[in-house]
């Protein structure tokens, strides 16, 4: 609303105690903010490290699904530095002609590809969300199973160690394997996450600079690319065995200067 789309809560509350399921559920939540900081004022110690093994775990896996969406997420920020586009977004932004949307404030979109279903109440244990699944093509993420119903709110299972969230049909997302840190993370490998349309096809782009300079954009000392699914080939092993696993993947590697 104010064009400051680098926004977060400070993850786990910033005034009075908080607890271990609230803590947890809130560090998936705030994997997926565009700003993402567990923070608090002088009350009890709230990192990770305080919580038991379990909730640590939950939490470690929970940024590396951040890390793993660094590029997705700095090209999000250059289109918003550039084209004023949203980082997340309310779900009757997307699907504007859907009245069931209208009134729906616990799920949102990242960008227009990634759809983010936390559970946001502790009542006996909750591990229910009622979500909306919005009319088009959904895979669940990190699966890839195909969510079979839409355009209706279904209850999503939810237990403690899990956060609901769904790619969009008909989008390349950019990824990394995941470093330690962001900086340790930008020298390894990108992966790309093809969820296919209807219509069995797919768009994506990519911005990556230094990660350093300030002026990158205006310099122009960076690189974009952009994605584009037609069809995929589908290859038989030497064998001819019909009844092996197809190969539905090539890898590539390519560098530029």
């Amino acid at each position: 609303m104010f064009g400051m789309p680098n926004v977060g809560a400070d993850i786990c509350g910033f005034r009075d105690d908080t607890n271990e399921e609230l803590c947890t559920r809130w560090m998936q939540l705030g994997a997926f903010y565009p700003f993402m900081r567990n923070h608090n004022g002088a009350q009890k110690d709230q990192d990770p490290a305080v919580f038991s093994w379990t909730s640590q775990q939950i939490m470690k896996q929970a940024l590396i699904m951040r890390y793993s969406l660094a590029p997705f997420w700095y090209t999000l920020h250059y289109r918003a530095a550039i084209a004023s586009e949203t980082l997340v977004q309310p779900l009757h932004f997307e699907f504007s002609n859907d009245n069931k949307t209208l009134g729906i404030d616990r799920q949102f979109l990242i960008g227009r590809a990634i759809l983010v279903s936390p559970n946001l109440v502790s009542i006996n244990n909750t591990t229910m969300v009622h979500a909306y699944i919005p009319e088009d093509v959904w895979y669940e993420f990190p699966s890839g199973v195909k969510v079979k119903v839409v355009g209706v709110f279904v209850d999503l299972d939810t237990p403690l160690e899990k956060i609901n969230i769904h790619v969009r049909g008909g989008f390349i997302i950019p990824m990394q394997i995941p470093g330690t840190n962001l900086m340790i993370g930008r020298g390894n490998p990108f992966t790309l996450l093809v969820a296919q349309s209807a219509l069995g096809n797919a768009t994506g782009n990519l911005f990556w600079d230094d990660g350093d300079s300030i002026d990158s954009i205006e310099t122009k000392s960076y690189n974009y690319f952009e994605f584009l699914l037609i069809s995929i080939l589908v290859v038989y092993g030497l064998d001819m065995d019909m009844l092996a696993q197809l190969s539905q993947t090539i890898e590539w590697t390519t560098t530029i200067d």
